[in-house]
């Protein structure tokens, strides 16, 4: 039971930061989207993939708020500056593991993680924040949850994305290949099977043409996972983070390298 909760942790972290922060892909080019029937500049584009990519890219160009729910299972709630590199994001696993809860801060360069409940206590967390430079968290860590490269994470979801449609002035659908982004290990996505190449998403937009709402159906390739719904508001909210207290941190034990980069 405890591998596979662990399994569902990562994978509800991973649908999130794909979207809030998520590192490149292997290949970063987004699908070639269909042509325009008119060229007249009056005309209304005919192009979501571009439209949607634009609108995730806008993320990365103020402060936002972030909530991520799991149906019936864990949700995740944070701040982030991807220009000021600045970002608090708590998770609360309690009704998968018992009270289970972690928290993020990074300021620039700085990245401290805290890990509570018994599923951290279980691989030998103490419940002390620890403290790692963020260029040592892996590009596919569940907690790089700014990187510099991609910070809205535009690249990955596109190009994870297959068959996007308008459902409206501000909404798409499609379905989201997990088997396109680096999120997921070769491991991880043997264990999901085909399934994982065609997970239904949901998304939309706002008047801004700013990303504020994706969903998509974990159920469809986890049994019982149910919804995972990501909405990003309050745009300009103001992000502080404090740094923690040097006498409760302590540097990251080298045998919870592997669980901070999965």
């Amino acid at each position: 039971m405890a591998i596979r909760r662990v399994a569902l942790i990562g994978l509800v972290l991973a649908g999130v930061i794909g979207i809030s922060g998520c590192g490149p892909t292997e290949d970063q080019s987004a699908p070639a989207a269909p042509p325009s029937p008119s060229s007249s500049p009056s005309a209304e584009p005919d192009d979501p993939a571009a439209e949607l990519a634009e609108a995730a890219a806008r993320l990365a160009d103020d402060t936002v708020r972030v909530r991520v729910a799991v149906t019936g299972q864990m949700t995740l709630t944070g701040v982030l500056d991807p220009r000021g590199q600045a970002a608090v994001a708590k998770v609360d696993m309690g009704a998968v593991d018992d009270g289970t809860q972690a928290e993020v801060r990074q300021v620039g360069k700085d990245v401290w993680i805290k890990l509570k409940g018994p599923v951290p206590a279980m691989l030998g967390g103490n419940g002390q924040w620890m403290h790692l430079s963020a260029a040592e968290l892996s590009a596919t860590s569940n907690f790089n949850v700014l990187p510099g490269d991609d910070p809205a994470g535009a690249r990955a979801m596109i190009a994870a994305m297959t068959g996007i449609k308008r459902s409206g002035p501000h909404g798409f659908t499609g379905t989201m290949d997990l088997t396109r982004t680096s999120r997921y290990s070769a491991e991880t996505l043997k264990a999901l099977g085909a399934k994982a190449a065609f997970v239904p998403f949901t998304a939309t937009t706002d008047a801004q043409g700013r990303l504020t709402a994706l969903s998509t159906d974990l159920s469809a390739i986890v049994s019982g996972a149910g919804q995972l719904t990501t909405a990003f508001s309050d745009f300009g909210v103001p992000v502080e983070v404090e740094r923690p207290p040097a006498g409760e941190t302590t540097e990251l034990p080298s045998e919870l390298k592997s669980v901070i980069d999965a």
